[in-house]
């Protein structure tokens, strides 16, 4: 039997998690950054318009970025469990439907 070196004697696979928690801290860390800038461009755009609108959907966004924030440091090596994945789809679906109210309004704007 040839010798495989991803076996050890008792054929049990070893593992080998290399940069994965450190890529998937990163990625986490660059989300939570571009949600906190649109957060942030989405409320200067609110002061300058004067829009009540854009003023409520900057702070869902912002209270999402930091809900994000406080998930990614919190973050356990073992992935997600069910609690902590459905604070993860109400964040989602808030961005989401932050997305969907701006991409309205803009069309709106645009289309007479």
């Amino acid at each position: 039997m040839a010798y495989n070196p991803r076996f050890d004697q008792k054929l049990v696979l070893r593992t080998d998690f290399g940069l994965q928690a450190e890529r998937t801290s990163l990625a986490w860390n660059r989300t939570t950054l571009a949600c906190l800038i649109n957060g942030l461009l989405l409320l200067r755009s609110a002061v300058k318009l004067n829009s009540f609108l854009f003023a409520v959907l900057s702070a869902l966004m912002l209270v999402c970025t930091v809900f994000m924030h406080g998930y990614s440091r919190q973050k356990k090596p073992h992935g997600v469990n069910e609690s902590n994945s459905l604070h993860l789809k109400i964040i989602a679906q808030s961005i989401a439907l932050c997305s969907a109210i701006l991409a309205m309004y803009f069309v709106r704007q645009i289309l007479p």
